[in-house]
């Protein structure tokens, strides 16, 4: 019990630290002190990301989340200056332990891959840390979902460092090919040869003179034993394993769709979206289950009143992903009424509903679309809004609908809340 108390106590100060550093770090940035703001900058991947990121434990932005790449803009731009270069040294720092994340930790491993390719002093700093946070510095810089070697690196370290780099890079390799999610993916997913010759050659070694084993027909489906380097080990459908190289390999067309889906979805989540909601339904009537997800942004803990919400309908149909940000319209915190309220869904169509309003009055909006079979298309089928304006404490209510011989056929993933009331009235 006096260990979790001891513990609480820890978490509570560390989380009153983080947010006095932050709240330093923003009068600094708004005066523009420039010694201050770098002085009071993170020194380390764990305040950085106190700082900017998101955190994780309590589900919700930290304190400079939204303003973040505007912070390391005005750091990277500060640090290139010849009387503040010394603070080149908190970029180490920081990458140092550090791991990929999306928004600012992704935006500042972004600004660490330009000052390498155009910064030779900062190449040299690297020169003076220790072996252990060499390759932890690397780790960082490498650290993505694809897994790739710049080649702007072979120009721009010295023959030493270059070594170490390419050293870490092959073991990040090997380590992400033995994960047991990317060898069960491996394993799950369908692979097939693609050759504009007609086929390919499955060889006993990783190169073009080693021995031929058998031919692989273009189109003939393979397993993925190892895929590292260029030459990939397979195993085709006689059993017989050999390498292949990867520019011949490709994977089957509805697995790569569903590989790309989730790659979205995952992609959206790091960004900070939310599923907010999500509802099972049958769009193309196949009796298999298909689903409408809402995904939406959150508002930081001290945003100012232009913040705002933003919002993702997607749609899953069968393998196919359909999604569009311009359906639910961003809501500020200004906003008077609900924003967005739910999807009805009746067989193949389904309607959004949201309501927005200013002091002025509320706008209702019910944006129904229909799913069609014929051409696996979901189109725009109808329009309406309720506008009830206040003037002098009177409400003024009036009724709009509109269908496709006013919008035209509008494409679900083409529709634009801003945009859709004027098309109507034209």
């Amino acid at each position: 019990m006096n260990r979790l108390i001891i513990f609480l106590l820890l978490l509570i100060l560390h989380n009153n630290y983080a947010q006095n550093s932050a709240k330093e770090l923003e009068k600094t940035f708004i005066s523009k002190n420039e010694k201050l703001f770098l002085d009071n900058f993170p020194d380390s991947f764990n305040k950085f990301k106190s700082t900017f990121g998101w955190n994780d434990k309590l589900e919700k932005p930290n304190l400079l989340y939204n303003n973040a790449n505007e912070y390391i803009d005005y750091f990277f731009k500060l640090v290139l200056k010849p009387n503040y270069n010394i603070y080149q040294n908190k970029i180490i720092k920081i990458s140092i332990n550090g791991k990929w994340e999306a928004d600012a930790v992704g935006y500042f491993q972004i600004k660490l891959h330009n000052i390498i390719k155009t910064n030779k002093d900062f190449v040299k700093l690297l020169s003076s840390i220790n072996e252990r946070e060499i390759s932890s510095f690397w780790r960082f810089y490498f650290d993505s979902e694809d897994l790739d070697y710049p080649n702007e690196l072979n120009t721009v370290l010295d023959k030493e460092m270059k070594n170490r780099a390419k050293m870490i890079f092959e073991k990040m390799k090997l380590e992400k090919n033995q994960d047991p999610e990317n060898i069960s993916k491996n394993q799950q997913s369908k692979y097939q040869i693609f050759d504009k010759d007609g086929y390919t050659n499955l060889r006993a070694g990783k190169n073009s003179n080693s021995k031929i084993i058998a031919k692989l027909e273009s189109g003939e489906e393979i397993t993925i034993i190892e895929s590292i380097d260029n030459w990939w080990k397979i195993q085709n459908k006689n059993k017989k394993q050999g390498y292949v190289h990867k520019s011949r390999i490709k994977l089957k067309e509805e697995d790569k769709l569903v590989s790309d889906n989730l790659n979205f979805i995952k992609n959206l989540e790091k960004k900070g979206f939310k599923n907010i909601l999500e509802k099972k339904c049958d769009l193309n009537q196949d009796n298999i289950n298909d689903k409408i997800i809402v995904y939406s942004t959150v508002f930081s803990k001290k945003s100012s009143i232009d913040d705002y919400k933003e919002f993702i309908v997607c749609v899953l149909i069968g393998d196919d992903l359909f999604h569009n940000k311009n359906i639910i319209e961003k809501y500020y915190k200004d906003n008077v009424a609900a924003g967005f309220n739910d999807i009805k869904i009746k067989d193949n169509f389904f309607t959004v509903e949201q309501v927005n309003g200013s002091g002025y009055g509320i706008v209702q909006e019910y944006t129904t679309f229909k799913y069609s079979k014929i051409n696996n298309k979901i189109i725009l089928h109808k329009y309406s809004r309720i506008e009830t304006l206040r003037s002098s404490g009177d409400e003024d209510e009036k009724t709009f609908n509109f269908s496709e011989k006013n919008f035209g056929r509008i494409l679900f993933e083409d529709y634009n809340s801003e945009t859709i009331y004027e098309k109507c009235k034209k």
